[in-house]
């Protein structure tokens, strides 16, 4: 409230009017923790030799992702892009098959057959690990990667294969942020 005094202390002297203030929140779209970095969002492991598939239990790496939001009335979900194989049976970019020299390798027939068997047979699961925005403006997203380590005997001795998934928080306010997880 303003007031106003003609200081005559005539009459009545003085008038006053309210002043509204009305300030307008905006969506701010979650964030990954960039000090985090590349650490927890790759995983890696080293195909066994001469494995069989009766005695192959499924690899798994797993990992977290940290993420901020301070509008502190959001809700998170988190989906995963995993574009790996194209429409028309191409690999992607997402996809890279390097030789031990770290150069890339042109895949014949039986060797793309070989990746494409891998990646439909792995799985990279993101989940919301914890959510708590509502009161610290934090939550992590936590991934899990499996496969049976038998589909990855194609690769030689020193060949990599990286496979890289596009994870997706989501405020559900038409708002999200990427980060890449590599495998």
């Amino acid at each position: 409230t303003v007031q106003v005094d003609d200081q005559q202390k005539v009459g009545n002297s003085k008038d006053t009017v309210d002043v509204t203030i009305t300030i307008t929140g905006s969506n701010d779209a979650p964030v990954f923790d960039s000090a985090i970095g590349d650490q927890i969002t790759t995983g890696a492991f080293t195909e066994n030799k001469d494995t069989t598939a009766a005695l192959d239990a499924p690899r798994e790496l797993i990992g977290d992702i940290a993420f901020t939001d301070v509008d502190l009335t959001d809700s998170h979900a988190v989906t995963v892009t995993s574009d790996l194989v194209d429409v028309d049976g191409n690999l992607t970019s997402k996809v890279s098959l390097l030789d031990a020299k770290s150069q890339a390798i042109t895949l014949s027939a039986a060797e793309l057959a070989a990746v494409k068997e891998a990646i439909a047979g792995s799985t990279f699961t993101p989940t919301i690990d914890l959510d708590t925005t509502k009161t610290t403006d934090s939550g992590s997203v936590h991934w899990t990667f499996s496969a049976q380590d038998q589909k990855f005997d194609f690769l030689g001795e020193g060949e990599t294969l990286t496979l890289t998934y596009t994870v997706q928080v989501d405020d559900q306010q038409k708002v999200g942020k990427d980060r890449k997880s590599v495998v």
